[in-house]
């Protein structure tokens, strides 16, 4: 039996009370179901990622796992499910346990980390649920905006001044790099892109910082030849991006939020949904594949990568998380060939791709989506987009009746009429079941350098691999 008792000793703070309070109401709750035999709850709920978190809770213990990437234990959306439970039992319909809840439940018991709830008790500050309750039926305090409003702007004025020393100092980084050359620079370039990464770190630059710190492996995937026509591609963007925050009251809107947000600047899921003359489509929306990436500043990235179902749309979506590399293996949301019944809210963009999934639903109906066009083709339609957007991303295209090959190096390339691209993939397994099949439809993403292959449809149905 779940009680607010049991509840607020769990709980790590008063702080996480307080938040997961503000979190039980159904709203933000798209799901909520407990299994049959009363042994888990586990429910999916909004917040500031691109998906909803999952949140699961073993009733028996009280031990719980959740998607989030805080660092405190149980998170607010876990203290929420427990706490909905215990309010709005009827909320909860009976359901099948789904794999990720029996996943974790399985490892909780092969490595003997189930804990009893008083186990969990934090007692290093105090903490009350009754001032919770309190402060949600009384009148809340009444905040000086004003006040609020002057340091949030100080703090933004501190923070692009801290950007701009930070761009400076890594264009005088850059033209040692080439005094030096990119052969000498290849020889120590991981130490040296780390910590140059560190300096644009501590000038607030977060995004640049982390496209340096990933360039040194990224060239290390890329065949000796040629890395140093790579190292150049990649560093000649990253002075333009710099050059273009240091002139970005000159761009156009579009192409500014993608500058800003390259450089560290991020909208929060909240933050995007208020925003006036946010570009939202509404459809079914097919799951193509799922990635996952661990970055060197100890986050994974996850990405989703949704397609329009519609015949010849030609539309595309990533939806992007993160999740500490401490909080273990995370079960993915969505699963490849899934249907989704939603509306994709996209970020402003000059070229329009990452977004968040909102009011959505699985459902069953089948979708047939169709594609005409070439290789070839595919790939002069993703050129003529960098004249929008210099800084273009992995971009998503679908290609008509190509081939896998693989080399006699091993090397797979996907191939149609006389063009080919390499194809990276760790699972090779994967792809060598591929090799020689017919495909009636790929889709793929394309970075100048390599292919991402993320799904085909072939003679024995739907593919894709995480």
């Amino acid at each position: 039996m779940i009680t607010l008792e049991r509840i607020e000793a769990l709980a790590p703070d008063q702080a996480s009370l307080a938040a997961a309070c503000k979190l039980i109401d159904g709203k933000h709750w798209p799901l909520s179901a407990i299994a049959a035999d009363k042994s888990f709850i586990w429910g999916e709920c909004h917040g500031s990622g691109s998906v909803p978190y999952r949140a699961c809770v073993a009733l028996g213990d009280l031990g719980y796992k959740c998607t989030c990437p805080s660092r405190k234990f149980p998170c607010k959306h876990s203290l929420a499910l427990m706490w909905r439970y215990r309010q709005y039992l009827n909320e909860f319909g009976e359901n099948e346990v789904p794999s990720w809840v029996l996943d974790w439940s399985s490892k909780r018991r092969s490595s003997k980390q189930a804990k009893q709830p008083d186990q969990s008790v934090n007692v290093s500050a105090p903490k009350d649920i009754a001032l919770v309750l309190d402060d949600t039926t009384g009148e809340q305090p009444v905040k000086d905006e004003e006040r609020a409003n002057q340091a949030k702007e100080r703090n933004q004025q501190q923070r692009e001044a801290a950007i701009l020393t930070g761009l400076a100092d890594f264009t005088l980084w850059l033209e040692d790099v080439y005094e030096r050359g990119l052969l000498a620079f290849l020889q120590n370039c991981s130490a040296a892109c780390r910590q140059a990464a560190k300096r644009l770190v501590d000038a607030k630059a977060v995004g640049l910082a982390s496209q340096l710190d990933e360039l040194a492996t990224s060239a290390m995937q890329i065949p000796e030849a040629h890395r140093p026509r790579f190292l150049h591609q990649q560093l000649s963007s990253l002075y333009l991006l710099a050059g273009a925050y240091q002139n970005q009251n000159r761009l156009p809107e579009t192409l500014r939020h993608d500058v800003r947000r390259l450089i560290g600047w991020n909208l929060s899921r909240e933050q995007l949904l208020v925003m006036q003359d946010t570009e939202r489509v509404k459809g079914l929306w097919q799951v193509l594949a799922v990635r996952e990436y661990l970055q060197n500043d100890g986050l994974r990235r996850v990405e989703t990568w949704l397609e329009l179902a519609e015949a010849n749309a030609g539309r595309f979506a990533v939806l992007i998380d993160y999740h500490h590399i401490s909080a273990g293996t995370v079960a993915p949301p969505f699963q490849g060939g899934e249907v989704l019944d939603g509306s994709v809210v996209y970020f402003p963009s000059a070229t329009p791709l990452r977004g968040v999934l909102v009011d959505y639903r699985r459902t069953d109906i089948p979708v047939a989506t169709v594609s005409d066009v070439s290789l070839a083709d595919a790939l002069a339609s993703r050129l003529a987009m960098r004249s929008q957007n210099p800084w273009l991303p992995n971009w998503p295209l679908a290609v008509a009746n190509p081939k896998v090959l693989a080399d006699e190096n091993g090397q797979f390339w996907l191939s149609d009429h006389g063009t080919a691209v390499p194809i990276k993939h760790p699972d090779r397994a994967a792809l060598l079941a591929l090799a020689g099949l017919p495909i009636t439809r790929a889709t793929l993403t394309w970075g100048g350098w390599r292919a991402d292959l993320l799904s085909a449809d072939t003679a024995y149905g739907f593919w894709s691999v995480a």
